[in-house]
């Protein structure tokens, strides 16, 4: 059986960041996201929103029975951004993880697709994949 360790990092730019308001809203949206990819909560969401000066902004995450599902998000920035980090020992789509994080309205997204079991190689995304991942973001 071949080992399977998945992790994808995302960084974007976004016109919607959650606000302190949106804890609950949050939570729900990563629970859904675990359901959507067909994987098993083995805590559920949790969100809390920081007001430090310098770095106010949301922390939410949720533990899989396969590891973890977390995002940071930055509001105060003259761009907002968030770093979204899915991390699986089972497959994962990453097409769903970019259509996940059309919630926050991104405008400019960068990413990384890993293989954590195989020395953390890169996995690139097939030309359709890559194609649609385009299609959200144009």
């Amino acid at each position: 059986m071949a080992k399977l360790h998945k992790h994808m990092i995302v960084h974007a730019t976004v016109d919607n960041p959650p606000v302190k308001a949106d804890e609950r809203s949050v939570e729900l949206w990563l629970e859904g996201i675990v359901a959507s990819m067909g994987m098993e909560i083995l805590r559920p969401a949790t969100a809390a929103y920081c007001e430090q000066l310098g770095n106010r902004g949301m922390t939410a995450d949720v533990l899989i029975t396969t590891s973890h599902i977390i995002i940071h998000t930055w509001d105060e920035c003259e761009q907002p951004f968030i770093e979204f980090d899915v991390y699986t020992c089972s497959e994962l789509d990453p097409q769903m993880v970019l259509e996940a994080i059309q919630r926050f309205h991104p405008v400019k997204v960068s990413y990384k697709f890993l293989d954590r079991y195989n020395g953390l190689t890169e996995i690139k995304l097939k030309s359709t994949l890559w194609q649609r991942f385009c299609q959200l973001f144009a």
